[in-house]
């Protein structure tokens, strides 16, 4: 369903791929202190680690280029590893 004028299209093509877009707009403000870009994403290292000491984010809240589930669980597996050898 196209969610700007309410049309509904059914895709025949087997070759034809589906991105599903969730919005633009991170929840940030739910996570007082940790920085975020102009946008509101959150902030981090390649850890995934935030501005605060032992905080990670990870997914679609976190500054980056693609959006996409594969790099989320790629940013959970990053996060999961680094606080593990942080402790």
């Amino acid at each position: 369903t196209d969610l700007n004028d309410g049309s509904e299209r059914i895709i025949t093509d087997p070759g034809a791929g589906i991105f599903v877009y969730a919005g633009a707009i991170p929840n940030s403000p739910l996570f007082k202190g940790v920085k975020t870009d102009e946008a509101g994403y959150i902030l981090t290292d390649e850890s995934m680690e935030t501005n605060l000491d032992g905080v990670y984010a990870i997914g679609d809240i976190r500054a980056k280029k693609v959006r996409q589930v594969v790099t989320a669980a790629s940013d959970g597996a990053i996060a999961a590893i680094s606080a593990s050898l942080k402790n």
